[in-house]
């Protein structure tokens, strides 16, 4: 920690303040119960409630559909140790939250791993379920964008749909 001084521009090893401390392991043998609720699915996102009642935290992560439907198989600490590796590994800092997956391509199928973490750092069991973004059709509408104003910071673009209603948007 370094305390920012208004008068002062630079900074010398002896202004940091610091405290070494460390945490809780997290470790098997918790018995909080887990739920992952209804998944809401669009054509590139992904969401679902967790929640675990008494939870510190709850952990999950995002899984492709080859590796989420192997490891659904396998034994709880192999779930927790795959959990904890994944490049999508997020922590929701209380007992209920929603776990939210954005910028997947349409009918891609993801399975979403999460586990319950007491004050004592044991966890429960993992529990999984998997969910498939909904597949683009093809219709009649028709799209068509105009630009309202460009700044050096954003632009702003004016989105009209002729030949029904659009229930989504997919830029980039």
């Amino acid at each position: 920690l370094v305390p920012v001084d208004e008068d002062k521009s630079t900074y010398t090893s002896a202004d940091v303040i610091s405290k070494e401390f460390s945490t809780l392991p997290v470790k098997a043998g918790g018995s909080l119960a887990l739920t992952i609720g209804e998944f809401t699915k669009g054509s590139s996102n992904l969401s679902a409630p967790v929640s675990s009642e008494g939870a510190a935290m709850i952990y999950y992560a995002w899984l492709n559909d080859n590796d989420g439907s192997r490891l659904s198989e396998a034994d709880n600490e192999s779930k927790m140790s795959v959990l904890l590796s994944a490049e999508s590994f997020t922590v929701v800092k209380s007992s209920s939250g929603v776990a939210e997956l954005d910028f997947i391509k349409p009918e891609t199928t993801m399975w979403l791993f999460a586990v319950a973490v007491g004050q004592d750092g044991k966890y429960g069991e993992v529990v999984c379920k998997s969910a498939t973004t909904k597949a683009v059709t093809f219709n009649n509408l028709s799209v068509s964008v105009t630009e309202t104003s460009v700044t050096a910071k954003d632009a702003v673009f004016n989105v009209t749909v002729a030949g029904g209603e659009a229930t989504d948007y997919i830029y980039w």
